[in-house]
């Protein structure tokens, strides 16, 4: 009786985000989650042509999100239990308004020009000015051995034979022309890492690692790490890293990590921290009207790399404030170029208030 009750109030969930996003073009039809976590984190649902990309919470949109219908109407900003409710923009084909909403009623709007919102993108990449090379401009670890984490311990599960896993390879390393990630059939020395709060981290080891003592090394290696990143970039959804020999380039997939440990040659932290990002924050920052007010007035990226998209941007971005807000082991003159250089998307990401546990930043 209960899993049938649980099921019905799911459904009911279901069908208000079909309701919200339908309600303008009236056009009802096959809805799904079609990336991330459209529960409690960030996702894209879909409804026939309707689109929602942002926060949810107990399966409604709540927090900043942009919902996207199919005669073109568009809504950028915050949502309340399914409803748009705070500061927000409603595009129509005709123009644009800047408003304010309430429990999904408009309470006061105000005509404003029309937001482009990939004008950046029209820029030629080469003419867009970056503060630093890359990360290996930080000079200095953001993370050492010695750093609190909130790792408890290491269990080994079982090896698997007969090749059990399917999953992608990331790309090589040095070729341009190589967009297409491979498939790949592997075995794994499966750990299961433990971490404070009952948080709980699946590690596959490919078994190519032919020594057991060598897959359990490497485990604990990375799942340390992961318990010393700060909390709103580790308990972010993440359920599974997969590590693998070789030289390729991290690849993230929905909630799983694939690592190339003998890849890790600028960093495992920051090559971690950008990642991640990827699937905590970048559907929030890249689709929010102040972030993109942010990146237009500081005019700069922080890194070559951040001017490939605005994806790369924000785990850039929040990877170099990591390192000026979390960090006193960076010299006083990068800190100080990071902050200057970017003092917009900056201020942002202090705003946001985040649990940099068990991180300590300023």
């Amino acid at each position: 009786m209960k899993t049938k009750i649980l099921n019905n109030i799911d459904l009911i969930k279901k069908l208000l985000a079909i309701l919200v996003l339908s309600i303008l073009s009236c056009n009802v039809g096959f809805a799904q989650c079609i990336e991330g976590d459209c529960e409690n984190g960030y996702g894209i649902f879909a409804a026939e042509g309707n689109k929602y990309i942002g926060k949810f919470k107990d399966g409604l949109f709540h927090g900043q999100g942009t919902a996207k219908w199919s005669n073109g109407t568009k809504y950028v900003g915050k949502w309340k239990n399914g409803k748009k409710h705070g500061k927000g923009t409603m595009s129509w084909k005709s123009g644009t308004l800047l408003g304010k909403w309430e429990n999904g009623f408009e309470i006061k709007s105000d005509k404003v020009a029309k937001v482009s919102w990939d004008e950046s993108m029209s820029i030629p990449i080469s003419k867009k000015k970056y503060i630093f090379d890359g990360h290996q401009s930080l000079k200095k670890k953001l993370i050492k051995k010695k750093d609190s984490t909130t790792f408890k311990e290491l269990k080994f599960i079982l090896k698997t034979e007969n090749k059990v896993f399917q999953g992608f390879q990331g790309l090589p390393f040095d070729c341009e022309d190589c967009n297409k990630f491979e498939e790949i059939i592997f075995d794994a020395y499966i750990f299961h890492a433990l971490y404070e709060n009952d948080n709980k981290i699946i590690f596959l080891v490919n078994t190519e690692y032919k020594s057991f003592k060598k897959a359990k090394k490497l485990a604990l290696k990375y799942a340390k790490m992961m318990g010393q990143l700060p909390a709103f970039l580790r308990e972010s959804g993440i359920d599974q890293i997969v590590i693998h020999p070789g030289k390729r380039n991290w690849l993230v997939y929905r909630q799983e990590i694939t690592i190339y440990d003998s890849a890790s040659v600028i960093g495992i932290a920051e090559m971690f921290i950008h990642e991640i990002t990827h699937v905590t924050l970048h559907f929030q920052l890249v689709n929010d009207i102040d972030w993109k007010a942010a990146v237009d007035a500081d005019g700069k990226y922080i890194t070559k790399y951040a001017r490939s998209s605005p994806w790369e941007d924000a785990a850039e971005t929040v990877l170099f404030w990591v390192a000026a807000r979390c960090n006193d082991k960076i010299k006083k003159k990068i800190k100080k170029k990071i902050i200057e250089g970017i003092p917009n998307r900056i201020a942002y990401l202090d705003e946001q208030n985040f649990d940099t546990y068990p991180m300590i930043c300023e």
